[in-house]
């Protein structure tokens, strides 16, 4: 899960999501809008007799903010939690699944602020069933074929490993860039990334504001995309102010093509 805003245990149950399969909770900054849905989700995953460990990460101070408002609330947490700081300024892994690595990377906005990067690890190469009979392949064969080696018979004869295996299907990606200027830098460490998440605040005629409270336009948007050479882009904390979306989503499709607005409930495919 990404931040934890108010609110975010009703959204959970309207859209009946299964919270024992969050296992990871990523905070991006301690602005109340990302963090005060916090302690009473932890509060109420409690109540449900949750026993899966749960691990937090995020900036400086979370840990703090944590253990005091459970300690002022006498809340007892009985399953495990890990709160895990970032201290960086480069992008650097923070968290791995048996598939996926998580990265954190520095955002600039007015307070401590990281983005992430998830990425799926490199698959197990998968052999064609009909090589299998086809070249009467003997157990440790179908080994060196998996790890990647081309298969040498007694008879010197060699098996390339690409005639034996499905070709790879390409690391799928995501990126999500919260509160933050604009800020070419951040292109090197989302580089290539299947699906970018990124703000979009304000439209780019209210760029000085922009720059003032350290957020992004939908324009801008538009190009931390293109620089990033990313797949598709969301675009989303906009400003209340914006009554109609398309808007925001026209002028980031003004420099990328293939933008979306994140809007609640919405399901995109990674």
């Amino acid at each position: 899960m990404m931040d934890c805003g108010e609110g975010t245990q009703m959204m959970i149950s309207k859209y009946r999501i299964n919270t024992s399969r969050i296992k990871l909770l990523c905070i991006s900054h301690l602005h109340g809008d990302h963090l005060f849905g916090l302690p009473g989700m932890l509060s109420s995953f409690q109540h449900h007799q949750r026993t899966e460990p749960l691990t937090i990460i995020g900036p400086p101070g979370l840990k703090e903010f944590i253990q005091v408002v459970l300690n002022l609330t006498q809340q007892y947490i009985t399953y495990p939690i890990t709160i895990k700081e970032i201290k960086t300024k480069e992008r650097t892994e923070v968290f791995h699944f048996d598939d996926l690595t998580v990265s954190a990377f520095p955002l600039n906005h007015r307070i401590v602020t990281y983005g992430y990067f998830f990425e799926e690890k490199s698959n197990v190469r998968k052999i064609k069933k009909e090589v299998v009979q086809q070249y009467q392949l003997s157990v440790d064969e179908i080994r060196q074929v998996l790890k990647g080696d081309d298969v040498i018979r007694k008879n010197g004869e060699v098996l390339p490993n690409d005639i034996l295996t499905l070709p790879d299907s390409p690391k799928r990606s995501y990126a999500y860039c919260s509160d933050t200027m604009y800020d070419e830098k951040l292109t090197d460490w989302i580089k290539g990334v299947t699906t970018l998440y990124h703000e979009a605040t304000y439209l780019h005629d209210m760029v000085e504001k922009a720059v003032e409270r350290k957020h992004t336009t939908s324009k801008q948007a538009g190009l931390i995309a293109k620089k990033a050479e990313a797949g598709k882009l969301i675009i989303g904390h906009f400003s209340s102010r914006y009554t109609d979306i398309s808007e925001l989503v026209a002028e980031a499709k003004e420099e990328f093509e293939c933008v979306y607005a994140a809007l609640e409930g919405s399901v995109f495919s990674v």
